[in-house]
């Protein structure tokens, strides 16, 4: 809604003469205001769902990778790239740890 008004403003102010300097600044102002306001909505907007996005990550991988690191992740069989069991458990109990450095 405030960036069609903003663009309702602007179609407005290009209706009004030059020579109404008084009334072409209080359109301008109100636009500059509605433009703030749009940017400063776009910036909450944007930082709440970063926020969350950042949150999920944290809750969801700090199980994850402590049950790679305690040993408790239902390992799979990767004997075809020549890993014993374990090998594949020691790769993921370092994976674990590196996860939890780096996404935490």
């Amino acid at each position: 809604n405030t960036e069609r008004e903003v663009i309702l403003l602007r179609a407005e102010l290009k209706t009004i003469p030059a020579e109404d300097a008084e009334r072409r600044q209080k359109i301008e102002d109100k636009i500059e205001e509605k433009q703030m306001k749009v940017v400063t909505e776009m910036r909450q907007v944007m930082t709440d769902s970063l926020k969350l996005e950042f949150l999920l990550q944290a809750a969801i991988s700090v199980p994850l990778f402590g049950s790679m690191v305690y040993g408790t992740f239902p390992y799979i069989n990767l004997s075809w790239l020549g890993l014993t069991p374990q090998g594949v458990k020691l790769v993921f109990k370092l994976f674990g740890i590196w996860g939890i450095w780096l996404v935490t």
